[in-house]
């Protein structure tokens, strides 16, 4: 893996001006030995948001999904809980184009809370997928075969109805809450809670695990994605790298306990992912699980 430097403006240097970069700025002060990196400032937070910012606002604005696609494959197309029936979820860290999204044409979700420090900015990007109050369901679906893609692109009439309010897939929208998870609210639970790919972008991982345990009941369902770090693995790659969007990395074995400790496991996949240019081999963690007697 070469050396890389990711500024907050996504500008990315490699070799000897990344190299020259890392001796005046890293995050080696925030690692813990046996823990990685579980906690950052506030001002370290706020240069990963603007780095998020400018990703999804400037660079982005062609995008229309992140890595939503793979999540659903991952997840094995969320078949641990086809059919099941939500009162209310939340997605935290959801982004400009939400994975309950996907997960609604799996599962009848009649409301949802929609949590992401940026929502606000992200409602202007051209491709969100919620306003008005209402998420759109993707259509057609991940699982759609090619016949009925190919009709959704012959029959435009047909795609905007699924898309308009009048289709009982789409879900209604309660709240969004511009917030980190660590600050955000804990007065009501949640029958599902969806994080995928977020713990990397938090301030402080021990405080958004409790806050997800707050907001959940026995029997309530986390969908929970992340990336799975050797402490060792992080050591090195705070002499290599410093990603600008991603101030945390959090040894596997915090993110497994919290997982096992408090959650009956209904799926529970690791997936290995190769090394490439910002970080060394690691592996994901697609978990799937339900609240446990509290």
């Amino acid at each position: 893996m070469q050396k890389i430097f990711v500024d907050q403006n996504v500008n990315i240097l490699t070799g000897t001006d990344a190299e020259r970069m890392l001796q005046t700025k890293n995050d080696a002060l925030y690692y813990r030995e046996g823990k990685g990196i579980i906690q950052v400032s506030k001002a370290r937070w706020k240069e990963a948001q603007t780095c998020e910012r400018t990703h999804w606002m400037v660079k982005g604005l062609e995008s229309s999904n992140d890595r939503n696609d793979a999540h659903y494959q991952g997840f094995d197309a969320y078949r641990a809980i086809h059919g099941n029936i939500f009162l209310h979820a939340i997605e935290l860290g959801c982004g400009p184009f939400t994975n309950l999204r996907i997960i609604g044409c799996e599962c009848r979700l009649q409301s949802c809370t929609l949590l992401d420090p940026l929502i606000r900015e992200y409602m202007l990007h051209p491709h969100c997928t919620y306003r008005n109050n209402l998420l759109r369901t993707q259509f057609p679906p991940p699982s759609a075969g090619k016949l009925r893609r190919a009709l959704a692109r012959r029959v435009p009439l047909l795609t905007a109805w699924m898309r308009s309010p009048l289709n009982p897939r789409n879900i209604h929208v309660d709240h969004l809450l511009a917030c980190p998870i660590e600050t955000m609210p804990t007065n009501r639970t949640f029958d599902l809670v969806v994080i995928c790919n977020v713990i990397e972008h938090c301030i402080c991982v021990e405080e958004v695990f409790s806050r997800i345990l707050s907001i959940t009941h026995a029997g309530s369902i986390l969908i929970f994605q992340d990336k799975l770090y050797e402490d060792d693995a992080i050591k090195h790659e705070l002499t290599r790298t410093y990603d600008a969007a991603h101030p945390l990395r959090v040894s596997r074995h915090i993110i497994e306990s919290f997982c096992k400790d408090n959650f009956e496991s209904l799926y529970n996949k690791i997936l290995p992912r190769a090394e490439d240019k910002y970080s060394s081999a690691r592996e994901d963690i697609y978990f799937i699980g339900r609240r446990i007697a509290i």
